[in-house]
């Protein structure tokens, strides 16, 4: 569940076409909806529905992103989660996402107090902003009550509460963003690029350049340390390159603990292989459950018994979770007596993580979640079906 992003990117990794970059054109006339593209024929065959049905997520995204929020969105810049939606360009991919916004927003429609996260919308919290959104927006369609919680002084508060019926219980969202190793073995390899550019080298044989698989453990500390250490990785790179394809024959240059480049005389054009560095999916899974699971169900204790819902880039398997979850109840049961359902979703086709605290099986809280949790991330559902419908 979420949008279709393109290749454009912006501060924080959120799609961006390319019409946002003349944002003193948009700033004096911000008025998305003023070339209604998605009421073409093309896109009422496509999808098999009328234009009154396309309309109405439409005008849902006009009243809450008018065009006083748009400018002030526009003006305030990257990052931002629902620019990149609005102005998208045209297509079936951008009208796939601008009616996933649209249905969200419409869901959220007679949810007073979404002004909450809309506020978020434009700043550095846009992208957890809009996924408390969405995550609200299911069980809104489910016919569950849903309300947005302004943290309190102290800050443990729940994202969202929702009730249904005699049930009545809280959700804390998570989005993670990418990994500081992420971001800076894209810097390094882009830095080796931009190098064999400036030197006039963009002709040179191909080659591999194949890092140590722990070379991002080499980040740590403040910025001006990590471009440091980055920087002179670039350049000892850069030389062994050159070295390597200066020998007659060409032939591979190991720099013990940091990459090995290997020629490629099998192939006879320009082409360079950059990777190697990897993290394992414990780890991986080790951050989420620390930095997501955990601090969710901390703000879930104090206030009620719920749910814990992260995304993140990379879907752990559901036994490692259900092993790691598992050990931590028999280390300390303190530590998820509040999450009685948690959720782990992101990777685009990997079935998504439900897992139901073993503390409260049979209980009828982690029946009723486990149940809406299912229905809404693991049943098929089109574009212009409601999760509601279902019920």
């Amino acid at each position: 569940m979420g949008p279709v992003t393109s290749d454009y990117k912006d501060d924080e990794g959120v799609s961006a076409p390319p019409e946002i970059t003349d944002q003193h054109s948009l700033v004096n006339d911000p008025r998305w909806w003023a070339d209604p593209w998605w009421e073409g024929i093309e896109y009422q065959v496509e999808h098999r529905v009328s234009l009154a049905q396309i309309r109405a997520p439409i005008a849902a995204l006009r009243n809450l992103f008018d065009e006083a929020w748009t400018r002030r969105a526009i003006e305030g810049g990257p990052p931002n989660a629902v620019l990149p939606v609005l102005y998208g360009g045209r297509g079936l991919w951008p009208f796939q996402n601008l009616i996933w916004l649209g249905n969200i927003v419409l869901s959220l429609s007679t949810v007073p107090s979404v002004d909450r996260p809309k506020r978020d919308l434009i700043g550095p919290k846009t992208r957890a902003a809009l996924f408390e959104m969405e995550v609200g927006s299911w069980f809104s369609e489910l016919g569950w009550a849903v309300e947005f919680l302004k943290p309190n002084v102290e800050g443990k508060r729940p994202d969202i509460a929702i009730a249904s019926g005699d049930i009545v219980s809280a959700i804390e969202c998570k989005r993670f963003n990418s990994e500081k190793w992420e971001e800076w073995a894209e810097a390094l390899s882009m830095k080796l690029i931009q190098r064999n550019v400036s030197d006039g080298t963009t002709g040179v044989r191909s080659h591999d350049i194949l890092f140590e698989p722990r070379l991002s453990d080499l980040v740590w500390g403040p910025e001006s340390v990590r471009l440091g250490v980055l920087d002179e990785l670039a350049d000892r790179i850069s030389a062994a390159v050159t070295q390597s394809l200066s020998a007659n024959p060409p032939c591979s240059v190991r720099i013990p603990g940091v990459a090995e480049i290997r020629p490629r005389p099998d192939n006879p054009d320009s082409q360079r292989g950059i990777g190697g560095i990897e993290i394992s999916p414990q780890g991986k899974t080790r951050r989420i459950i620390t930095n997501g699971v955990l601090d969710a169900a901390q703000q879930l204790q104090g206030y009620t018994r719920g749910a814990v819902i992260v995304r993140a880039d990379f879907t752990p398997p559901a036994e490692l979770v259900d092993v790691v979850l598992c050990g931590l109840n028999r280390a300390d049961p303190s530590l998820l007596k509040s999450a009685v359902v948690v959720v782990i979703t992101g990777t685009l086709g990997a079935a998504p993580v439900i897992w139901r605290n073993p503390m409260y099986l049979g209980d009828s809280l982690s029946e009723t979640l486990g149940k809406a949790f299912d229905q809404i991330l693991t049943k098929p559902h089109h574009l212009f079906t409601s999760n509601r419908a279902e019920c």
